[in-house]
């Protein structure tokens, strides 16, 4: 296959999935997650394609593995039994590839997990395997165990991921590269997450930071939106003079105007900073709900794909560091491969000196920032009394996790994915993604 080119990954609402081939050929539809372990649906759940073990003339049981169980944090799970198979994604072939069958699943939709492997379901029990982009290297076909990640938009429903190279076109400036750290002081890395400096609402020459210190974050491509702690939640949302819905658990605000101001994100060595009307949702007339939502239990944020939209990433789960740059929506394709180090990318100027806080601190910063409207006015209060939301802006709640879009594959194949609910727990922006594969 030449080198940069392109083969297609499905869209779909809240989710980030990929057809993958295996043998005879089975085309089979998944989730693309960067953080969970790999597994399909049986021949039972047809929406996105299905695995029928038995028409496999490859595929072998994986007996001395545990069983697979699974579980969401909104209640989904899957379980079943490990196995291995070729998968092929356009020309190239990746021989004995393990992956769990979830022969029992509360989702038709299985997920192709690309995180680091202390992350795997059976990790704790001491069975850890090579997932999609580890496999790719020990076969050869990339030269590092990293890939790149990119929307291509920020108002856009595609994006791209690209193992084993970086895309000097999609990014603007330099890519600083931050290490991992782990945010559970102990044992070894399991999750993609760096050290965020502080959290800025900016507008005009007015900053308010909302951050009592530096928090670990994960760059997160299965979630949709922004969780901070409750914290920072309230910072934010009483900052813009919101009004807090319990119902909802979250801030309603006034819909912020093309040029409202940012909220910016500091990494100790870069910051990237998104317009407010990005982070909001149309909910009533005028009104907007806030896309950052509270995170419990746990004690690192979460970015998805809202603060993602404006970001170039690149993982190296070798090295375990991550770089980012600010995204570029424009120009032609430059692609260079990775080899031992990510290329034009230079270590943060504080990258020695990372530290986070071991627990989320419990002060609320306020105050509060005037700012342009969608209206045209300047929000200058809280918003008061109870928001009436309209019938449009309800079915079309951003919220919303079981919302039905039709798909189209994107370049094996131009036929509709058809509609239907994502699997909860892992939320993603609709996202049709383009997989480069560097060999």
């Amino acid at each position: 296959m030449e080198r940069g080119s392109v083969h297609g990954l499905i869209n779909d609402q809240n989710k980030i999935h990929t057809q993958i081939k295996k043998t005879n050929p089975i085309n089979k539809r998944f989730l693309f997650d960067s953080t969970v372990s790999s597994w399909t649906t049986t021949a039972t759940c047809t929406l996105y394609g299905s695995f029928n073990t038995g028409s496999s003339d490859s595929f072998q049981a994986n007996s001395s593995a545990p069983k697979f169980l699974i579980n969401y944090a909104d209640g989904s799970e899957a379980w079943g039994v490990w196995g291995r198979d070729t998968v092929s994604i356009g020309d190239i072939n990746i021989g004995d590839m393990s992956f769990a069958i979830g022969q029992h699943s509360t989702s038709e939709i299985g997920v192709c997990g690309i995180g680091l492997p202390g992350l795997q379901s059976t990790a704790a029990k001491g069975y850890e395997y090579l997932n999609l982009p580890a496999k790719m290297l020990a076969d050869g076909i990339i030269q590092k165990n990293a890939y790149s990640i990119f929307l291509n938009s920020s108002k856009g429903t595609q994006g791209s991921v690209l193992f084993g190279g970086v895309d000097r076109s999609k990014y603007k400036g330099d890519l600083v590269t931050l290490p991992m750290v782990n945010t559970y002081f102990t044992g070894k890395q399991v999750r993609s997450t760096i050290a965020l400096k502080d959290i800025t609402l900016a507008v005009g020459r007015k900053k308010v930071k909302v951050t009592d210190g530096s928090y670990g974050v994960l760059l997160d491509t299965g979630a949709t939106y922004t969780y901070v702690s409750e914290s920072v939640f309230h910072s934010i949302g009483k900052s813009l003079m919101g009004k807090y819905d319990s119902s909802l658990n979250a801030y309603l605000v006034n819909c912020p105007g093309k040029d409202a101001g940012t909220i910016n994100f500091d990494f100790n060595g870069i910051t990237i900073d998104i317009p407010l009307g990005d982070l909001t949702t149309s909910f009533a007339e005028d009104i907007c709900m806030l896309t950052i939502f509270p995170k419990m239990g746990s004690n690192y944020f979460t970015l998805g794909n809202n603060f993602l939209r404006y970001t170039y990433v690149v993982f190296d789960l070798e090295d375990l560091e991550i770089s980012l740059a600010k995204a570029n929506y424009g120009g032609n394709p430059d692609i260079v491969e990775i080899s031992r180090y990510i290329p034009g990318a230079a270590k943060a100027v504080g990258y020695l000196s990372t530290s986070i806080a071991s627990s989320f601190g419990t002060g609320t910063i306020v105050q509060t920032l005037k700012y342009a409207t969608a209206s045209g006015s300047i929000a200058s209060s809280e918003i008061s009394g109870e928001s009436t939301r309209s019938s449009s802006s309800t079915s079309n709640s951003m919220l919303s996790t079981s919302t039905s879009v039709s798909a189209k594959v994107l370049s094996l194949s131009t036929a509709d994915a058809g509609n239907g609910a994502g699997l909860q727990g892992i939320l993603g922006l609709l996202f049709g993604v383009l997989l480069n594969i560097f060999v």
